[in-house]
């Protein structure tokens, strides 16, 4: 019955992952859905762009500061705290959501005048939210398993398939009436609350011990080697209950490994990682050891930074044009608004399509199913793009010269489609090898590390925006 317990703890860990991105993804969905609507209200087809600009930069601060305190706090709080501190930090992002669509509800049935600024910085408030929420996320899953965090960001996409239902069947569109619209902004709200709910309920049935237990070892292994290096006793390990303690308290002795060495934390705690890694046992065995020789930039070899940059390329390529939707659609606001909808299902398109991707192993001689391997196709993915990109950056510019961009079903369906889905999908690859080729010790921080290169695509392609003219 323990073990049946374990396998069904193990099957949720998805399922959780993908609803808690799904509460992240109804954050951005919604109200960038909403740009065409404000663009026109307000009359100026640019305010979409400084809508993007404070929706998607300052959330880039809060990933960096994610980065760099996260792992001070864990430690400040003691592992003994670590699973509430866990948990505070998801309830505390997604219920904050729920309550700044609502705010954004009542301002726009309430409000004419002046309405402009306070969206702006509601934006501003909701993007900060979503991006503690989703950094939290990455750190909280991908430490189990790699292709966890796509599984996040499969749930924020498919939040894009949501958000396209019910901007149709409520005729949510530019020139409806306000109430419609604070209607479009409650029904996200609520949606939000019923994910949070979700994770209590699923923190309540401790579905997630074995996830909080897995953790709890990597900051212990953390403190101690912290601790030994600085020469000065490490009272977490002395004390009784401690999570490499409780794998066996039944007076086992600490499982070794062939060659005599310990295992590695995630051995010893009964975690579900092992269930989900991408590599085998010996290969990550070896990789574990070739790491110890690569040379290391914070942490991270430069494979995991290669990566980072990869999908800042790949995010800043779709975020340069979302902003323009007004300006590629040439003024027409619903078109404007139909290729934000089709822009969230290509999202949506691309995360999923991924998943029909090998898993990339390490360790492995064959070198197309290697993680460097791997990483020579993304880029090369990337180059494919250009030429798209290229093409609907001028059309929105005012070039004349793709103007076969002027029938809607080619802009929409044979271009836009295919670049943004393309762009998603080498998204969710770079993170995966990103935290398959991070070293044992920085298997938390990885998916911060892609988070933030998340948010500097963002900002990077909002700037491009800012500059078009």
């Amino acid at each position: 019955r323990v073990c049946q317990s374990r396998r069904g703890r193990r099957r949720a860990l998805p399922i959780l992952a993908c609803c808690l991105g799904f509460s992240q993804g109804c954050g951005l969905c919604f109200y960038v859905a909403a740009g065409s609507y404000f663009s026109r209200r307000l009359g100026d087809e640019r305010f979409f762009v400084r809508q993007c600009a404070l929706f998607y930069i300052p959330p880039m601060l809060v990933t960096l500061a994610q980065l760099f305190f996260d792992a001070h706090y864990n430690s400040k709080f003691g592992i003994g705290n670590l699973r509430h501190v866990i948990r505070f930090r998801i309830m505390m992002s997604s219920t904050a959501m729920a309550c700044v669509f609502a705010l954004l509800g009542g301002v726009e049935a309430a409000s004419d005048a002046g309405i402009g600024p306070m969206v702006l910085g509601i934006g501003a408030s909701l993007g900060c939210c979503a991006a503690m929420l989703l950094g939290t996320c990455s750190m909280f899953f991908g430490a189990v398993d790699p292709k966890l965090v796509p599984i996040v960001i499969i749930g924020q996409t498919a939040a894009g398939i949501y958000t396209n239902a019910v901007a149709r069947v409520m005729r949510f569109e530019p020139g409806c009436h306000a109430d419609k619209a604070s209607a479009f902004f409650y029904v996200a709200a609520g949606t939000v609350m019923v994910c949070t709910v979700a994770f209590h309920v699923c923190h309540r049935c401790r579905l997630m011990d074995d996830t909080y237990r897995l953790h709890e070892s990597l900051l212990e292994t953390s403190l101690l080697r912290s601790n030994i290096s600085s020469g000065t006793p490490t009272p977490t390990s002395q004390r009784s209950g401690s999570p490499m303690q409780a794998a066996h308290s039944d007076g086992s002795p600490t499982p070794t490994s062939q060659s005599g060495g310990s295992l590695t934390p995630m051995s010893r705690v009964g975690s579900p990682r092992c269930d989900f890694v991408a590599s085998d046992h010996a290969g990550q065995q070896q990789h574990s050891d070739g790491a110890r020789h690569a040379r290391l930039y914070m942490g991270f070899p430069p494979l995991c930074w290669a990566m980072a940059l990869c999908q800042t390329l790949a995010i800043a390529m779709n975020m340069s044009l979302t902003p323009l939707s007004n300006q590629i659609a040439h003024g027409e606001y619903f078109l404007g608004q139909e290729v934000v909808l089709v822009k969230l299902l290509a999202d949506f398109v691309g995360r999923s399509s991924f998943f029909m991707v090998p898993k990339p192993h390490v360790g492995t001689e064959a070198y197309f199913r290697s993680a460097r391997g791997h990483s020579v196709m993304v880029c090369l993915l990337q180059i494919c793009r250009v030429p798209f990109w290229v093409a609907v950056y001028s059309w929105a510019s005012g070039s004349t010269w793709p103007s076969f961009l002027a029938a809607e079903a080619v802009l929409l369906w044979l271009v836009w489609l295919p670049l943004i889905s393309a762009g998603a999908f080498s998204s969710s690859w770079c993170t995966v090898l990103a935290v398959t080729a991070a070293p044992e010790g920085s298997k938390q921080k990885a998916p911060l590390l892609m988070s933030l290169s998340v948010y500097a695509g963002f900002s990077s392609g909002i700037v491009i925006a800012m500059l078009t003219r």
